[in-house]
C-alpha cells in the first residue's frame, strides 16, 4: 500500500471512531481477531455499545482488487466476531446484535465496479439497486441485522457535525 493509499484509509478509520463516539459506541482500530495466531487478521474498527449489545465490524477498501475476496473476508470477520461472542454469553442472556459496515472509498474505478454489476452487490447488500438509482453516494441499506455497503461522496472528506453512528 502506497503512503497515500495508507493516508487515505486511515482518515476514513478516524472518521468512524469519531462519528461512532457521538453515538455511544467504543472504538479499538486494527482489533486482533485470531486468537492464538503470531499474526492475526484485524478489523479496521470495531464498534462496541455494551449497553444495548451491539458490535459492529467496519472495513474500509480503498481499491477493490478482487471483489469477492473482499466480500469473503468482510463476512468472515463477521463470522468470527459473531462466533466469539457466542461462545462469551451466559445461557439466558440477550443476544448480541452483531452488524457490518464496509465502507468503500469513492473512487471513479471502484464507483464503476459497482454500479456495472449492481445486481451482484445486490445479491451480498439487499437495498443496493434501488438506491443505485439516486446514485452510488446513497449505497446504505437500512436493514440493521445485515452487512453494508457505503460509498464515499468524495475522495477528500468533509464531516458533518451532526452526523453519528446511530
Amino acid at each position: 500500500m502506497t503512503a497515500e493509499a495508507s493516508n487515505e484509509h486511515l482518515k476514513r478509520q478516524q472518521l468512524v471512531v469519531e462519528l461512532a463516539g457521538r453515538g455511544g459506541w467504543s472504538a479499538v482500530a486494527e482489533q486482533a481477531i485470531d486468537r492464538g495466531w503470531i499474526r492475526s487478521r484485524s478489523i479496521d474498527v470495531r464498534l462496541d455499545r455494551a449497553a444495548r449489545r451491539e458490535i459492529a465490524v467496519v472495513e474500509v477498501v480503498d481499491l477493490f482488487d478482487d471483489v469477492a475476496e473482499a466480500w469473503r473476508g468482510f463476512d468472515a470477520k463477521i463470522a468470527t466476531v459473531r462466533r466469539d461472542a457466542a461462545a462469551r454469553d451466559l445461557a439466558g442472556a440477550p443476544a448480541v446484535t452483531i452488524s457490518g459496515l464496509l465502507i468503500v472509498r469513492g473512487t471513479r474505478r471502484n464507483r464503476e465496479l459497482v454500479t456495472a454489476f449492481a445486481r451482484l452487490f445486490q445479491t451480498h447488500f439487499p437495498g443496493i439497486v434501488e438506491r443505485l438509482a439516486r446514485g452510488p453516494a446513497r449505497l446504505a441499506p437500512a436493514d440493521a441485522d445485515r452487512a453494508r455497503l457505503r460509498l464515499d461522496r468524495r475522495r477528500r472528506h468533509s464531516t458533518d457535525r451532526g452526523a453519528a453512528l446511530s
